[in-house]
């Protein structure tokens, strides 16, 4: 909600490859694909949330030759 009491609308784009078990998403404040491993176990066994942690400001990924 926003502080004048109206609705606040956020909308976060994700997908998920269901052979590598991964889940891609990009947070609000950076815009570089972020992917997440969900191994066996975590998919079996996993009875609670569980939280990773994400670079939540842009960042730049330099490459040299």
């Amino acid at each position: 909600m926003k502080s004048d009491g109206t609705p606040d609308l956020t909308q976060y784009t994700s997908s998920m490859c269901v052979s590598s078990l991964t889940y891609y998403f990009t947070p609000y404040g950076n815009q570089r694909i972020t992917g997440c491993k969900l191994d066996d176990d975590f998919i079996n066994n996993s009875s609670t949330p569980y939280e990773w942690d994400v670079l939540q400001t842009e960042d730049i990924l330099y490459k040299e030759r």
